[in-house]
């Protein structure tokens, strides 16, 4: 519901940048907890680098919680990417995104960005499968609920 809420069609131009930084932190700071997938080393950094750059104060990393990193103290598996974690799990395979559809989309191309938002949903619903799977080993799942 949350990539709903983003109402991704609004930020198509890259000099939106700040609007699409300060709506997302917004979101983020709704919940209790919220979680990615290496998230902790690639997304919030990027994250907090754009929101630093427009002069607002960085994500919590306290209220975050990273898939990968759960992962790879708790598993033993061949590779703790996304996908791997997925296919190990059983559920439903992660899409690949082809390098060819950024720059489309990147420029403005509808079609595009449609493909890249249609990636995107599909990650977080590989994400929440994950999480589900791994909720056995998050102690911070006890402290909310």
């Amino acid at each position: 519901d949350y990539v709903k809420k983003m109402k991704w069609h609004n930020y198509i131009k890259i000099h939106e940048d700040e609007i699409l930084v300060r709506d997302l932190k917004a979101v983020l700071e709704d919940f209790d907890l919220w979680a990615g997938h290496y998230s902790r080393k690639f997304d919030i950094p990027f994250i907090n680098s754009r929101l630093i750059k427009h002069r607002m104060k960085p994500l919590p990393y306290e209220k975050h919680l990273d898939t990968q990193q759960i992962a790879r103290k708790n598993l033993h598996i061949h590779s703790n990417r996304l996908a791997s974690l997925a296919e190990f799990f059983d559920l439903p395979e992660k899409e690949p995104m082809k390098g060819k559809i950024w720059i489309p989309a990147l420029a403005g191309d509808s079609e595009a960005i449609g493909l890249v938002v249609s990636h995107c949903q599909r990650d977080v619903d590989v994400l929440e499968g994950v999480f589900e799977r791994l909720k056995p080993f998050i102690k911070e799942i006890k402290a909310y609920g």
